[in-house]
């Protein structure tokens, strides 16, 4: 059992890793990118690859995107998630001028070097 202790680590390390995705994401040209600074949740714009959504079984609605950071969570994982979102934004950017569409197209990316849920 963890106890009181136990359970304080986890919420400081799942606070801290939540600002550290924030700040990958923005450093990554991310934008806008949301986290309250009692919140493990970090919000950010949806991606346009439908794969890329259902790989990291990522929370969606409407324009957005979500993550829970859970305390099993690592920053390898974090940063190889951030890693393929930002190649997604960019494959889709390229097809967009490529072919006059938007925001919409799908872009293929990257499988995360890690499997699993972010």
């Amino acid at each position: 059992m963890r106890g009181e202790d136990g359970l304080r680590r986890d919420v400081r390390h799942v606070l801290s890793l939540a600002r550290k995705l924030r700040d990958l994401l923005s450093r990554s040209g991310v934008a806008p990118v949301y986290v309250n600074r009692h919140s493990n949740i970090v919000v950010f714009p949806r991606p346009a690859d439908p794969d890329l959504v259902r790989r990291w079984q990522l929370s969606t609605q409407g324009d957005v995107a979500h993550i829970v950071v859970m305390p099993s969570m690592e920053m390898d994982l974090l940063e190889a998630f951030v890693r393929d979102y930002v190649a997604s934004r960019e494959a889709a950017a390229g097809a967009a001028g490529q072919d006059g569409r938007a925001e919409g197209g799908r872009a293929r990316s990257h499988e995360p070097s890690r499997r699993g849920a972010v």
